[in-house]
């Protein structure tokens, strides 16, 4: 693969052309050979030899370019090139909402030639608006030059960081009477903590209420034998996908979000606040119970047995 760069005389006017693209001056030239110098060593995994030589400029120049110097006269010079070699991961395969790493490229060549932001973003199929917060978010501080490499290692970075746990609730309802018994798990949904949280709150409940309890399907009741055990108590699951098959529990769960709406951190909440909730929704009445109260079914129940 052979790269080169030459400049030409059309009509007196002087152009600069690096493969096979002409640039209007030599300056727009050498910032698209930096950037094919950045190019070839994080998508091409080729050495600083190497990509010196696909990008027609020395060993030394490319050095400088990643490096910067220090001249006789003593003024530093920064690094010229974004490159994060060291970190830099392989472009992932992500929404499309999100800009790639050639669309990043493209919008850095675009604006060196001139283009509007609007121009930008109708070569892309996107909104200016996008386009202008993309650029804006990754320009250098110093230069004003939006820098693609750098804006690319950065959502590089914010996919690779851990997003923050939301506590997770879990909804027990008795399907006859539509008694909802909150379980608070503020340490995390997994198996050990659900187990217990469930045998905490079930424990104290009268055997008729401990006859079975039917779960979705979900790695949080793996311990779903010591939770029968410890119980004495039955336990089903729902097929998957069919959430037809706990159509009381998705009620209760739409009824749970006008307090709570979706996402809201519960942990922030204390045990009593979620019983209080709870105790509000067993005193209102259902159109599914003859619009008698849930806490009433449940003594309706209690009394029968």
């Amino acid at each position: 693969m052979t790269r080169s760069h030459r400049n030409e005389d059309r009509g007196g006017e002087r152009r600069w052309t690096f493969n096979g693209v002409e640039y209007p001056t030599r300056k727009l030239m050498c910032a698209a050979r930096r950037e094919e110098y950045v190019r070839l060593l994080d998508e091409e995994d080729m050495n600083f030899t190497q990509a010196a030589h696909g990008a027609g400029v020395s060993k030394r120049t490319g050095k400088v370019w990643r490096n910067g110097r220090t001249r006789a006269t003593g003024r530093n010079e920064k690094a010229s090139i974004d490159w994060y070699r060291s970190t830099m991961d392989k472009p992932k395969r992500i929404h499309a909402r999100y800009f790639n790493q050639e669309e990043r490229i493209l919008i850095a060549d675009r604006l060196r030639l001139g283009d509007s932001i609007r121009a930008i973003a109708r070569l892309l199929g996107r909104d200016p608006s996008t386009v202008s917060r993309e650029v804006e978010r990754n320009r250098n501080p110093e230069f004003g030059d939006y820098e693609p490499y750098r804006a690319q290692q950065k959502a590089a970075d914010r996919l690779k960081r851990p997003k923050p746990r939301k506590a997770a609730d879990g909804t027990p309802v008795e399907r006859t009477t539509r008694f909802t018994i909150p379980l608070r798990l503020p340490d995390g949904h997994d198996a050990e903590h659900v187990q217990q949280a469930i045998i905490d709150k079930m424990a104290s409940l009268p055997k008729l209420l401990r006859n079975s309890l039917t779960w979705d399907q979900g790695a949080e009741l793996a311990l779903h034998k010591r939770i029968g055990a410890s119980l004495d108590m039955a336990v089903y699951f729902c097929d998957p996908h069919s959430p037809w098959q706990r159509g009381t529990n998705e009620n209760t769960n739409g009824l749970l979000r006008q307090y709570f709406p979706k996402g809201t951190d519960l942990s922030v909440y204390p045990e009593d606040y979620l019983d209080a909730v709870a105790e509000e929704l067993n005193d209102r009445p259902r159109k599914a119970l003859g619009f008698m109260k849930p806490s009433e079914k449940i003594i309706e129940l209690l009394d029968d047995a």
